[in-house]
């Protein structure tokens, strides 16, 4: 309850307080509940606006030709070196507490994942023309971004900074990784094999270690997901899938043979798709026309690949714990007022939570407009959150397997 009434004033106090007393009441919450997703998330949320409010001040960046979310920040001209290094550093903080939220919870993956990979591989992005020359291959927009900051002031001290921070962060998510279950990362993974490519060196080895881990976990789901990677026109997008499919391979002994089945499929099924067919032919003969094809998926001892159906290609995650009441009964707002007294807040904040609990439930949601009929008080066990939230034995594809095989 404590910590409900913290992060219900934090989040009401965001726009109109000093962000010194926005974060002393997420530290109280957090402090109540220091295992709850739920505080976590919102205050990796109050960095990120944080952040985006410094990008907004910039006044080069209506003109901006910047190629990430970040506006590539740390390349302009109107933002001074003490705000790059803030804003570095709130980078650092958002990422951080994205982490620790999905630690203990996945209710706002969707949320906290997606931003937390976008604002770490952008701000790697950001840093590249500060730590490598201009390539051949390099567009031009890559390369006017280039030029711009080697010609910076602090260019040095940017690259000095810049680096340490990268650094802190990928060794952050690259820990945290090992933490959280794999299915986790289902939730973003075409995002992530979108990035593959990355330029920047360290943050691409720990992004290529990530995605490796999860196709050696979940082989039959990823495989659908990289395999316009192996028919790339694109020679470095494909040696990159290639090279993490060795490498889970080296995870996974038993993948060797479903990598190489599943390659000999995605030439198959490119043959096919590509197949002219004449001007009034709407049947084409598997037996006839693609005899390797159906050769290959008529043996039994075929390793057996799933059909990406949406049952089986869609994680299942973990339901959201249930560690506070939502209750909104008028005898569970008069039980959170008496509590409101008891806990050891600033009488102003009291005073504030105590209104907002005669109009609104916890956490800022709206009470029905009906009034509760008298009946049992609704009660609840303050449950001590577990230090790990997922539990091993959960299944994120509980459905029976499907696959490409001949009976």
């Amino acid at each position: 309850m404590k910590a409900q009434l913290w992060l219900l004033l934090a989040r009401y106090s965001e726009q109109n307080s000093p962000h010194e007393a926005v974060f002393e009441m997420y530290k109280q919450s957090q402090e109540a509940a220091p295992h709850w997703e739920e505080t976590h998330f919102y205050l990796a949320q109050f960095y990120d606006t944080l952040l985006s409010s410094c990008i907004e001040s910039d006044p080069t960046s209506s003109n901006s030709t910047s190629t990430t979310t970040t506006n590539n920040f740390l390349s302009s001209n109107g933002l001074s070196l003490e705000n790059k290094l803030r804003m570095m550093e709130y980078i650092r903080l958002a990422i951080n507490t994205y982490c620790r939220s999905l630690k203990y919870g996945c209710e706002f993956i969707y949320q906290s994942l997606t931003r937390l990979l976008t604002i770490w591989l952008d701000f790697a992005s950001d840093l590249v023309p500060f730590i490598k020359p201009v390539q051949p291959t390099t567009t031009r927009k890559q390369q006017t971004i280039t030029v711009t900051a080697s010609n910076l002031p602090d260019a040095a001290q940017i690259k000095q900074h810049g680096h340490t921070k990268l650094s802190e962060i990928t060794r952050e998510v690259s820990g945290w990784t090992t933490r959280i279950p794999p299915y986790l990362f289902l939730a973003a993974f075409p995002y992530m094999v979108s990035r593959i490519c990355h330029s920047e060196d360290m943050t691409s080895k720990a992004l290529n270690g990530i995605i490796t881990q999860v196709f050696a976990a979940f082989p039959q789901q990823t495989l659908w997901m990289m395999i316009n990677l192996y028919g790339s026109s694109n020679s470095m997008r494909r040696d990159r899938c290639i090279a993490i499919w060795n490498e889970a391979s080296n995870i996974e002994p038993g993948l060797h043979d479903f990598v190489v089945e599943a390659t000999i499929l995605i030439k198959q099924l490119d043959t096919l798709c590509m197949h002219a067919s004449t001007y009034g032919q709407n049947k084409i003969s598997l037996s006839a026309q693609f005899k390797s094809f159906k050769r290959s998926y008529a043996n039994q001892s075929a390793c057996p690949i799933l059909i990406p159906s949406q049952s089986q290609m869609q994680v299942c995650l973990p339901p959201p714990p249930v560690r506070f009441s939502l209750s909104t009964t008028s005898a569970h707002v008069q039980q959170q007022q008496q509590q409101i007294m008891h806990v050891d807040l600033p009488s102003e904040a009291a005073a504030k939570l105590t209104a907002m609990a005669n109009k609104q439930g916890p956490l800022g949601r709206p009470t029905s407009r009906k009034t509760a009929q008298p009946g049992p008080t609704t009660t609840t066990t303050n449950k001590v959150p577990h230090k790990t939230y997922y539990d091993p034995r959960h299944q994120p594809f509980p459905d029976a397997v499907v696959t490409i095989h001949s009976k």
